[in-house]
C-alpha cells in the first residue's frame, strides 16, 4: 500500500495564510523574470471546514516584502470581518503590491472525489480562460496536496490533468504546481519524474524551487 499524502486543505478559510505568502512570493519572482502579463490561479478550491484552521502566520523562507505587507493588511481586514476572507481577493495583489502583472482566479467549489465528469469540466473551462488571457502567462496549479499519488482525489490534480492545462499554454508561458512533502525521501524526484515520462513534458525545461516542505514544480513551454 502507498503511503498516505498530507498537505494543507486549499479553502477560503486559508487565504493569506503562510502559506500564500510563500506561493506568490515564488510566482513574482517568475513572473518579474520571464515579463508575465497574467497569472491565472487554478485553485480547485474545497468548501471551508467547521475549525480555526487557516491560522498560520509565521513568515516563509520565501517571502517578497512587498507580497508579506498584502497578507498581512488582509489578515487584519478579516480580523474585524471574517465573512470578507474570501479567495477571490487575491486578485487585488497587483494593485495593492504594485505588481507588473495581472491576478485572475479561479473560485468555483472543487467538489470531485476522484475521476468523472466534474473534473473535465472544471479543467476544460480553466483551458478556455487560460487561452484568452493575455501572455505570456503563467498557469498556476494549486491542489490540496499536489500531483497524484497511488490515488486520486479532490485534494491530488492529475498528470492527464496537466498535460491538458500545457497543451493550451504558448511558447514563453509556464506552469507551476504547487506540491506538498509527503512521507517518502524522494518525494520530489519521483514527482519530476512522473511528469517527465509524459511525453509533452520529457524535452521540457524543469524547475522545483522549494520552501520547506512544499515545492513549486515549474514547467517552461
Amino acid at each position: 500500500m502507498g503511503r498516505r499524502e498530507r498537505g494543507i486543505t486549499l479553502r477560503n478559510q486559508y487565504y493569506a495564510d503562510s502559506r500564500d505568502v510563500s506561493k506568490w512570493s515564488v510566482i513574482k519572482e517568475l513572473a518579474q523574470q520571464y515579463q508575465i502579463q497574467t497569472v491565472l490561479q487554478i485553485a480547485m478550491l474545497r468548501p471551508d471546514e467547521a475549525n480555526n484552521h487557516g491560522a498560520k502566520t509565521h513568515k516563509p523562507k520565501k517571502c517578497d516584502d512587498g507580497i508579506n505587507q498584502f497578507f498581512e493588511e488582509e489578515r487584519k481586514e478579516f480580523q474585524e470581518h471574517p465573512e470578507r476572507r474570501k479567495i477571490e481577493r487575491i486578485e487585488g495583489l497587483q494593485k495593492s503590491a504594485g505588481l507588473n502583472f495581472q491576478v485572475e482566479v479561479i473560485t468555483d467549489l472543487f467538489v470531485s472525489t476522484g475521476f468523472g465528469p466534474f473534473r473535465a469540466r472544471y479543467f476544460s473551462a480553466a483551458c478556455n480562460k487560460l487561452s484568452r488571457l493575455e501572455r505570456p502567462s503563467i498557469a498556476f496549479l494549486d491542489p490540496d496536496i499536489g500531483l497524484e499519488g497511488t490515488e486520486v482525489t479532490g485534494l491530488h490534480v492529475t498528470l492527464r490533468e496537466m498535460v491538458k492545462v500545457f497543451s493550451v499554454l504558448r511558447e514563453g508561458d509556464i506552469q507551476v504546481l504547487y506540491q506538498h512533502r509527503y512521507h517518502d525521501l524522494l518525494w520530489l524526484e519521483k514527482k519530476v519524474d512522473a511528469i517527465r515520462k509524459e511525453e509533452i513534458f520529457r524535452n521540457k525545461r524543469i524547475e522545483h524551487p522549494s520552501d520547506g516542505d512544499v515545492a513549486f514544480i515549474t514547467i517552461f513551454k
